[in-house]
């Protein structure tokens, strides 16, 4: 599933409702003089399931910090959706610990896509920061966010013998086959037969058989593994008598 988004931000001509949406249940009325409208062009192919896509606002303090203005969420469908996010600026104008000017706040962005069922975050991504005021409108900003569709492992064999390693590797891709630089999570089902490491090593503890599990962005991919027993030691005395001379021959004995 990859999900385009167009932001582009504009300032309210009229009093406008402080959330708008598919979840809206009430209109707030907000000041013209104070209240800035972001419009998102979301599109979208989704696949796999019901995804949420959730636009959080938060103005920036002089000290590093980040104040909420607003969180608005609405079910992500396939083709295109326009979104309209108007923000209240007033919170942010009467900080006066707020970055900007006396009618400017620095906003931040942040768009987070989701799984609507389990709630899984599956991919997150921070605008640059926004100088907003209410009477000017900031430039048009564009941002992709994509959710995991595969994950690949590959570098683990079937098998390995007891006490061997092998470094598994994963490879995440969207389902436009796009690869995501994603973390994966690695896990066993069997720790008392292997054991795997956060950076993917696998290590054969035991005779039996374990699922080693890649996850990324809620997806998960597990590859059966076979661990067999290390190969016993033997003495082997061989006896016969002394040195042959050429052309000789003797009956050799081995004893195990």
């Amino acid at each position: 599933m990859r999900t385009a988004l167009r932001f582009i931000a504009r300032t309210a001509a009229l009093a406008a409702p402080l959330f708008v949406g598919a979840a809206c249940t009430e209109r707030v009325l907000v000041p013209q003089t104070q209240a800035v409208r972001l419009q998102l062009e979301l599109a979208s192919q989704v696949a796999g399931g019901s995804r949420t896509a959730t636009v959080r606002v938060r103005y920036q303090t002089a000290s590093g910090g980040l104040v909420s203005l607003l969180d608005q969420t609405t079910t992500v469908a396939t083709g295109t959706q326009q979104l309209s996010v108007p923000v209240d600026l007033a919170k942010c104008l009467a900080d006066a610990a707020h970055v900007g000017g006396p009618t400017t706040c620095r906003l931040r962005v942040t768009v987070e896509l989701r799984d609507a069922a389990s709630g899984t975050l599956l991919d997150t991504v921070e605008l640059a920061a926004i100088d907003a005021s209410p009477g000017a409108a900031p430039a048009a900003t564009s941002v992709t966010v994509a959710a995991v569709s595969t994950v690949t492992v590959t570098g683990i064999t079937s098998t390995l013998i007891q006490s061997q390693t092998a470094q598994a590797t994963g490879v995440v891709k969207d389902a436009a086959g796009n690869t995501l630089g994603r973390p994966i999570t690695w896990a066993t089902s069997d720790a008392a037969i292997a054991v795997v490491s956060a950076a993917g090593l696998v290590s054969a503890v035991a005779p039996g058989t374990v699922q080693i599990v890649a996850t990324s962005g809620g997806v998960s991919q597990a590859t059966a593994l076979t661990v067999l027993p290390a190969a016993a030691l033997m003495t082997v005395t061989v006896t016969g008598g002394p040195a042959l001379l050429v052309g000789q021959t003797r009956q050799m004995i081995v004893t195990l």
